[in-house]
């Protein structure tokens, strides 16, 4: 196989790692931050082997995605796999404790399929721009429900 396109892409947000680690890795919440999902399905297993079934529009294109959880280690790590029709990624999601809150550290190996491996070095500035721009609505999504939250 081919050399993977590897990406990363980090942001600090106010939430403890818990909280943090705990809505992140619930794929449901996928769609409230991660933009592009217009679905996400929890089809099997809790933890290691876990099975998700998720829909998004990447570059207006409808994509059906599943991942795979392989490592999981609350609150600090998950490593999934997604497949799709045109890609397999390997994901690794870290959380750091940080003194204003969790640092959130999403990096991803892109395999491509075939005709698309040409253009994977024109992709990356545009897919590590992308992480960065859902990170920052992760933050704000977060930072709203930890607010509501601690209003109550």
């Amino acid at each position: 196989m081919p050399n993977p396109l590897c990406i990363s892409a980090n942001e600090l947000v106010c939430t403890d790692q818990s909280t943090t680690f705990e809505y992140v890795c619930h794929f449901e919440n996928n769609r409230e931050w991660w933009l592009p999902v217009t679905h996400t399905q929890h089809l099997s297993g809790e933890g290691v082997g876990a099975i998700y079934e998720e829909h998004a529009k990447v570059a207006g294109i409808p994509m059906k995605m599943q991942l795979k959880v392989y490592h999981y280690n609350p609150p600090q790590q998950i490593k999934f796999t997604i497949t799709s029709a045109l890609m397999l990624s390997d994901m690794d999601y870290r959380f750091l404790v940080e003194s204003a809150g969790t640092r959130i550290i999403i990096s991803t190996a892109i395999n491509f399929k075939w005709f698309l491996r040409p253009f994977a070095p024109l992709m990356r500035s545009a897919l590590i721009k992308e992480a960065s721009q859902h990170l920052g609505v992760l933050k704000s999504v977060l930072a709203q429900k930890f607010s509501q939250a601690s209003n109550k």
